[in-house]
């Protein structure tokens, strides 16, 4: 089972707060089995406003709710986003 490591520059906001998102592209998929995903982004005041790593397995990927999740592509790429708030993050 590998593991790979997939850093995010910023979310998708979506103008309220806990609706934020993030999209994985499903190729990630192809090479690795669970991928452990952080979000770099940093506020004005240098704050990360979500510092953990989460975990997501290529099962929770293709499992994923349709009714929580939207499909689209972009510029040729397979796209899936997630809210946030239903990662798993990565215990310590």
């Amino acid at each position: 089972m590998a593991t790979g490591l997939l850093t995010i520059r910023e979310p998708i906001w979506n103008g309220r707060k806990g609706e934020e998102k993030i999209s994985i592209a499903t190729y990630r998929f192809d090479k690795f089995d669970t991928l452990w995903i952080q979000i770099g982004y940093e506020n004005l005041q240098l704050d990360q406003p979500y510092p953990n790593t989460y975990i997501m397995s290529r099962h929770f990927f293709n499992s994923y709710s349709d009714s929580d999740c939207e499909s689209y592509d972009r510029k040729g790429v397979r796209l899936k986003e997630f809210k946030i708030k239903h990662l798993q993050i990565k215990e310590v």
